[in-house]
């Protein structure tokens, strides 16, 4: 909300806050896969210290694969949100 005090207003105000709530959910989305990373990370551990090395490859496989698309949903949900603002 603090973004649309900067905007002119809107014949549809509307569409300023679905947007931002798209933004929003993106940001969420992107906190969830990093956390799952980080819980993926630590039972990694676990299964390094207990041997269970049958397990190491798949989490970490798991654990780029969530991190990395994460970071990236974050880091282009941004510019995204800028320019839907910008062309209404």
């Amino acid at each position: 909300m603090y973004s649309l005090k900067k905007l002119k207003s809107a014949k549809e105000p509307r569409i300023y806050l679905s947007i931002e709530r798209t933004f929003l959910s993106f940001q969420r989305l992107a906190i969830f896969l990093v956390s799952l990373a980080i819980f993926l990370w630590k039972l990694r551990q676990m299964a390094v210290e207990i041997k269970g090395t049958y397990l190491t490859p798949i989490l970490e496989a798991l654990l780029k694969f969530f991190l990395f698309t994460g970071i990236l949903i974050s880091l282009f949900s941004i510019p995204s949100f800028m320019l839907m603002v910008k062309s209404l």
